[in-house]
């Protein structure tokens, strides 16, 4: 029975936790499926941040440290994938396809003196190491 269970275990699919969660936005636009899921989840975890910040009138620091996250894996596959960067404005375009202008404009005064960029590759490789990202490895 053990057996069996265990092949049970190996035979189930194992998806991306953020995947799982389900994301609401569906990007397309790219020429790369890779840079496309990277940009749904991008978008998707900016505008849950944004909708609770506002909701909540205070910044989502917890939610925002994931949608940054998403951001430097959508440049990084952007960049490798594409040979290109995707623009602040192409950014801006994708997150206002889901969230009010007013909304985004609340958010960012919202979240004014909070960091805005994380510094991906310090990110991965200090997490990887079981070190804690540096304060200056995320920036404003």
């Amino acid at each position: 029975m053990a057996a069996l269970a265990g092949l049970a275990a190996c035979s189930t699919p194992v998806t991306n936790p953020a995947v799982a969660e389900g994301f609401d936005a569906n990007i397309t636009r790219f020429s790369h499926s890779d840079v496309n899921e990277a940009a749904s989840a991008y978008v998707a975890l900016y505008k849950h941040t944004i909708e609770k910040t506002v909701a909540q009138r205070q910044y989502q620091e917890d939610l925002a440290y994931k949608h940054l996250t998403a951001e430097a894996c959508f440049d990084s596959r952007a960049n490798r994938l594409l040979n290109k960067p995707v623009s602040h404005q192409e950014k801006e375009e994708l997150i206002l396809s889901y969230v009010s202008r007013e909304e985004l404009k609340q958010y960012q005064t919202l979240s004014k003196g909070y960091f805005n960029r994380i510094n991906a590759l310090e990110l991965l490789t200090c997490d990887t190491a079981g070190l804690k990202v540096a304060s200056n490895a995320i920036h404003n």
